[in-house]
């Protein structure tokens, strides 16, 4: 297949050059370069908390029965405030927002150390809730505030490098975590966690102040519209009635979004079985921290060779469809193979793949796109990979109870594959969009 979401005629080789040249020119600019650093830190502190709540909920709950309710806790905001967050994020760009939620999450994080106290699953459940709201305003936040310090032709490497970086402290964290668990216990890990989130609170608060855009012509007025202020014609609409009843016209971001909820069911189902598979694999007691590890490492090898792509056009989403089906067969390997390093190439392989569909979506958006919306859209994602990851987390340990974890893995990856050939088929009557316009913004003098 041809794909023009990849430069068409060079080596792969060459491919990673070009990339590694535009990670090089952003890892230059102050202000990406201090975001990419404070979102690798609090990617090491959120891995060393779920290595340790994973294992807690484990103990405390009925086996994968606790881990699935702790992951549908995590599951659950979204669903509830998700579109209300991404209002609010789209409404109040900049860094100020994005600051306050992170010194919030800094205190609800250490509130994780009453669990040596209090070792009961009902407490676990209702921090690691209360945590997760505060996340549905700082997710789209981050990716906000990336998109309005990152000029639009070098998006496909920024969303790439931060992937990249993201996963290395994946990496680093479920590894060390999973050590550390062994060691000196859950305490220590949440405490860590809470400094994580102070870090990322100074590296934004020391980025440039953030930015508005005025409407001043018919350009500008189409970003509007799909924010809520004003129709295409220039028609006044009320607040939230044109931004996301517009963003779910469009079969593409539909389409994506019932990919994602697909998707989410099978990665929350593995992960609440990755207890189960760890001991399986003769790996025991701190194993699914092994797991997280190996997936982590498929991401980074991925983002690698993601970043080299521009992903303007439609042939874009055929590649995410393609991408996510092959990733899904990898995790039924992992289900299914009894011998350790094959069923960790399964794991390895759905990384990889996992990241040549997220990192070409999310730049065709963000290209696609009018300016002021990109919050709502990635909202949508959220609760979409919040509704699958619900269902997942409690369909998972429900089958493997039923059917066993190979039959189960298998089940729930081939709906991934049907959903996303159906994905792949209906953008063929989809007509083409325009690519959005990017108005010159303009600085407001924020401050912090």
């Amino acid at each position: 297949m041809s794909l023009e979401a990849l430069p068409g005629r060079l080596s792969p080789w060459a491919r990673l050059r070009e990339a590694g040249d535009g990670y090089r020119g952003l890892l230059g600019q102050r202000d990406p370069a201090l975001l990419l650093a404070g979102g690798a830190i609090s990617v090491i502190g959120d891995w060393l908390n779920t290595v340790a709540l994973v294992e807690l909920s484990y103990r405390l709950g009925e086996g994968s029965f606790g881990v699935g309710g702790l992951l549908a806790m995590r599951m659950l905001p979204p669903l509830l405030f998700q579109g209300a967050a991404g209002a609010l994020v789209d409404r109040l760009p900049g860094r100020r927002l994005l600051v306050g939620t992170q010194l919030l999450m800094a205190v609800i994080a250490g509130s994780f150390a009453l669990l040596a106290a209090v070792p009961q699953l009902w407490l676990l459940y209702a921090l690691v809730f209360t945590l997760e709201t505060t996340q549905t305003v700082a997710r789209p936040a981050t990716m906000v505030r990336f998109m309005e310090v990152v000029q639009p032709e070098q998006r496909g490497a920024a969303n790439a490098l931060y992937g990249m970086t993201s996963t290395t402290a994946q990496f680093g964290g479920a590894s060390v975590g999973a050590l550390l668990f062994a060691l000196i216990g859950a305490t220590p890990l949440f405490l860590l966690n809470s400094v994580t989130f102070l870090v990322v609170a100074l590296a934004v608060s020391r980025t440039s102040p953030g930015q508005t855009r005025r409407i001043t012509d018919l350009t500008s007025a189409s970003s509007a519209a799909l924010d809520g202020v004003v129709d295409i014609d220039g028609s006044t609409k009320g607040p939230n009635r044109a931004g996301y009843r517009r963003l779910l016209r469009r079969m593409d971001v539909v389409g994506y979004a019932g990919v994602t909820i697909t998707i989410s069911i099978l990665i929350q189902s593995v992960i609440a079985l990755f207890p189960v598979r760890s001991r399986d694999l003769g790996l025991g007691e701190g194993g699914a921290g092994i797991c997280f590890a190996v997936v982590a490492i498929g991401f980074l090898l991925g983002n690698a060779v993601a970043g080299s792509g521009t992903y303007g056009g439609r042939t874009t989403l055929y590649l995410v469809a393609a991408a996510e089906a092959a990733g899904a067969a990898g995790i039924a390997m992992f289900g299914a193979i009894d011998r350790l390093i094959p069923a960790l190439a399964g794991l390895l392989a759905a990384g990889v793949l996992a990241e040549l569909a997220e990192v070409p979506a999310l730049t065709y958006f963000q290209n696609q796109l009018p300016d002021g919306t990109y919050g709502r859209f990635y909202s949508v994602v959220l609760t979409a990979s919040a509704a699958g990851g619900l269902t997942g987390a409690l369909l998972g340990p429900l089958l493997e109870r039923a059917v066993g974890p190979s039959l189960a893995l298998a089940l729930l990856a081939g709906l991934v594959g049907i959903v996303a050939a159906a994905f792949a088929l209906s953008i063929l009557h989809e007509p083409p969009h325009d690519a959005a316009p990017h108005p010159t913004p303009e600085p407001t003098g924020e401050t912090v």
